[in-house]
């Protein structure tokens, strides 16, 4: 049996998480709390298959890093861990999470995607450009498409309570 790489067994946590999202949302009776996180793990589960599919034909060789000459690095210092990169990734996953849930969907994704954009080399205008378009789509397909109020977060809620008692 051929060894799985990092990458794959990754995916495979990916679409292990996201299968149990897309279950627990077919639990719900009405289709505007059911379709969002349908929706998202849904699309997710596809992209993961996809990327896993890819992963297992190149080989778990070929995910390996090369040289200037195009030769796999074996050396395990020079490698590095490539475990370390998957936790940076949960953190900035997990950090979306809490953006959401305290600034909700329509401020939280826009200005995550700054922050990562940023923060991994792009121009800070690019960022704001895309961040801003984020907005506009969020606001088009769900609000304006999908008529799904979105979640607004705690602050807002509770930016809501103090300004309308």
């Amino acid at each position: 049996m051929r060894k799985l790489s990092p990458t794959a067994w990754f995916l495979i946590v990916v679409l292990l998480v996201m299968s149990v999202f897309f279950v627990a949302s077919l639990g719900y009776s009405d289709i505007k709390v059911k379709l969002m996180p349908a929706l998202m793990s849904g699309l997710t589960i596809v992209l993961a298959l996809f990327a896993l599919i890819q992963d297992l034909k190149a080989g778990a060789r070929q995910n390996m890093p090369t040289d200037e000459d195009g030769d796999v690095i074996e050396d395990e210092k020079i490698i590095g861990t490539p475990l370390r990169a998957y936790f940076q990734a949960f953190l900035w996953f997990a950090g979306l999470i809490a953006l959401v849930y305290g600034l909700g969907f329509i401020i939280a994704v826009p200005l995550w995607m700054f922050v990562y954009l940023w923060r991994h080399g792009s121009q800070w205008w690019t960022a704001i450009l895309l961040g801003v378009g984020m907005i506009v789509i969020i606001y088009l397909v769900f609000t304006t498409l999908l008529q799904i109020e979105l979640y607004p977060g705690i602050v807002i809620e509770w930016l809501n309570r103090q300004l309308n008692p």
